[in-house]
């Protein structure tokens, strides 16, 4: 899940230098229209409604009818729903 993160935060060109606080904060203020933000997990608009309607995804705001997701909402979301394995294979199946 890690790795899949990684490169969703790469295609999002969503790099941030500790050394220039503005940015972190811009970045932290991000706001992003349900369908980027579709486009962004992989996944459909619906599959975003549905998510709401059973509080299950992403944290989000709506502002009128217009319904947006901030990006550090986003980012700890996935990094809350991300699973750690708990062993290896046995049997002679190890793959380490």
């Amino acid at each position: 899940m890690a790795a899949v993160f990684a490169s969703v935060i790469k295609d999002a060109h969503f790099f941030v230098r500790k050394s220039r606080p503005e940015l972190q904060m811009e970045t932290h203020l991000r706001l992003m229209s349900k369908s980027e933000t579709a486009k962004f997990l992989g996944v459909s608009n619906r599959t975003l409604d549905r998510w709401h309607a059973l509080r299950k995804g992403p944290a989000r705001i709506s502002a009128g009818r217009r319904v947006l997701y901030r990006m550090s909402a986003v980012s700890s979301w996935l990094s809350a729903n991300e699973v750690e394995p708990v062993g290896n294979f046995t049997n002679g199946y190890d793959i380490t």
